[in-house]
């Protein structure tokens, strides 16, 4: 079949927009922002709703893919941070070695009624007869607020979770100890919310993840 001139335009034309097109979404999903929910070596496999507080609180499980860091002897499931935030336990210090003022904000990343909520959950939904539950194995953890008032300023500092601590300290710096204790009562207040909005990065399997997460606010008994 004979291409005339005036095909062969047409053709090299839609060419150069598909490969155009690839490109364009090759280099949107190489800078589209990690998430917890896809990560490559990590599948969400269960989600349950608790609500406290009279508050929806969504709780994710994964399961990692089988590899030799995970080997498929038995069933392994993870959950994501509860990220509570404690306001019974803010409080405010003074660093001696910088001469700052800083605001104390205790975040529960699980304790064990959490996690024997979640093995509940699981023993009535899960397939497996036995498995394995933690906390997602994140190396390294930030956090700060996503609205912060300007007396307010973020520690910007990577904090480590190679222990896995049920709780992680987070700090805001503030101008004198009056600014930080009005900043408690703010967040204890809030204007009667039962949550706040914070951005976090978590560090998992070397790759960072940054998520806009909600603190549900408790008051640990």
């Amino acid at each position: 079949m004979l291409i005339t001139r005036m095909d062969a335009a047409y053709l090299t034309f839609f060419i150069i927009i598909a490969a155009f097109v690839a490109l364009s979404h090759a280099a949107a999903a190489e800078n589209r922002p990690t998430s917890l929910f896809t990560l490559e070596g990590y599948e969400v496999v269960h989600s349950f709703v608790k609500v406290l507080n009279d508050t929806k609180h969504h709780i994710y499980v994964f399961e990692p893919k089988k590899t030799a860091k995970f080997p498929s002897t038995m069933t392994r499931y993870f959950y994501a941070p509860a990220l509570f935030l404690d306001v019974r336990e803010l409080s405010v210090r003074h660093n001696p070695f910088n001469n700052k003022w800083e605001l104390h904000m205790p975040v529960v990343m699980w304790n064990p009624a959490y996690e024997e909520y979640i093995r509940e959950r699981l023993s009535k939904h899960s397939s497996a007869p036995k498995f394995l539950l933690s906390i997602l194995p994140l190396e390294s953890v930030r956090m700060a607020p996503m609205q912060l008032p300007p007396p307010l300023q973020q520690v910007d500092r990577w904090q480590s979770y190679g222990n896995q601590a049920q709780t992680v300290i987070f700090r805001l710096y503030c101008n004198d100890e009056r600014t930080c204790k009005e900043a408690v009562e703010t967040i204890r207040g809030a204007a009667g919310a039962q949550a706040l909005d914070f951005k976090a990065q978590f560090l998992l399997d070397g790759e960072t993840v940054t998520e806009k997460v909600t603190l549900l606010k408790t008051e640990r008994s």
